[in-house]
């Protein structure tokens, strides 16, 4: 990656501190590739779900994608524990995409229970692959920088929503949505590079993070502190609160469009991804840091929640319309990927390093997804 002096001038203005250019690019880069992944694989794989199954098994999905989840968080606490989130995430991503062309072979090959593990690959891959990211942003950039350029790497993420969702609407009836998987395998391997590049300082040799945070892997350490302190408590009731909201929203959504065709559902999936990304990336370009600055970040949690309740109570009134559980659902997206992940992440910096790679994993991991399962059932 080659930047001008004209780039490396402008991110500076917009929050990236001298050295650190380079790595402010790489981020906003590899978040708008991982969230075009995103995007082609969660369309897909909900179309194709929601068109070989009953869509009464949603609920029990949600509560198997919670234990899924809960389990690749758990196994991934252990290594954040002693490793950084950099370090953990270079050595996983590739993984992450062979397992995702995999799941997606399997479906392809209609083996049987394939749906299913697409599905939850889906999912898992989407939690896994974001905790690294976000916890690689805390790690390489402090908490003044964090929020100058905060709106900026999601703004780029929802770039990629733009794109991911555009490119499915156009090509949707043309290739089969399961396709949409092996382009989103490739894309992560295209990203990998890029985290090689948030790591390093143009000003010095080495890494701007360090390999180890502890020298062994103590994974309770999370729980420990977590259990001592109230601040992680409240972390978790809000992360948990967060998931319900977003779980019941999906739900509603894709029990509302369950008896379209795999083709169609992939189309509309696409088009709200698109959508929300064009509304999510004006609002973190122009409003998220003139609202962080004025209101405070826990209001600005507030946004989203808010937002969704307005038109939830739209779609009771106009029920079985489209247009209100679409709006809905487009809300709730731009907080998902964008608006209310980026707050978020901002909320780890109080965390000590020594137990924040492995906290993370288990609140926006575990307890997340216990939210979701929770809202499932």
């Amino acid at each position: 990656m080659t930047l001008t002096r004209q780039a490396r001038v402008l991110l500076r203005r917009l929050g990236a501190p001298k050295g650190l250019e380079y790595a402010a690019a790489a981020a906003m880069l590899y978040h708008a590739l991982f969230i075009t992944a995103v995007v082609w694989v969660k369309t897909a794989s909900n179309a194709v779900f929601l068109a070989g199954s009953d869509p009464q098994n949603l609920p029990f999905l949600y509560m198997g994608s919670a234990l899924v989840v809960a389990g690749a968080s758990i196994a991934l606490a252990r290594p954040l524990a002693k490793y950084s989130a950099l370090v953990v995430a270079r050595r996983i991503l590739p993984v992450i995409s062979i397992l995702v062309a995999l799941a997606a072979f399997a479906t392809t090959l209609e083996v049987p229970g394939s749906l299913g593990l697409f599905y939850l690959v889906g999912e898992s891959f989407t939690t896994v692959v974001s905790i690294l990211f976000w916890a690689t942003v805390s790690e390489v950039f402090d908490v003044r920088a964090g929020k100058l350029l905060i709106g900026f790497i999601g703004g780029m993420g929802m770039a990629g929503s733009i794109v991911g969702g555009a490119l499915v609407q156009k090509f949707s009836g043309v290739f089969e949505p399961i396709f949409q998987a092996y382009a989103a395998a490739l894309l992560l391997l295209v990203a990998w590079p890029l985290l090689r590049t948030m790591g390093r300082h143009r000003e010095y040799s080495g890494t701007v993070v360090p390999k180890q945070v502890a020298e062994k892997a103590r994974v309770s350490a999370g729980l420990h502190y977590a259990s001592a302190e109230r601040y992680p408590k409240l972390l978790g009731a809000l992360v948990a609160m967060l998931s319900v909201l977003s779980a019941v929203v999906d739900y509603l959504f894709r029990s509302h469009y369950a008896q379209a065709s795999a083709e169609e559902m992939n189309r509309i999936f696409g088009a709200y991804n698109a959508h929300a990304g064009v509304i999510a990336l004006i609002f973190q370009i122009f409003l998220t840091r003139m609202l962080l600055s004025r209101i405070g970040l826990f209001p600005f949690l507030l946004l989203i929640p808010a937002a969704t309740g307005i038109a939830g109570l739209w779609a009771m009134m106009g029920t079985g319309q489209d247009m209100p559980i679409y709006t809905l659902k487009v809300v709730q997206s731009i907080g998902s990927f964008s608006v209310t992940a980026a707050g978020v992440s901002l909320l780890y910096n109080p965390i000590p390093v020594s137990v924040r790679g492995s906290l993370r994993a288990l609140v926006d991991g575990s307890i997340k997804k216990t939210g979701a399962a929770t809202a499932g059932g």
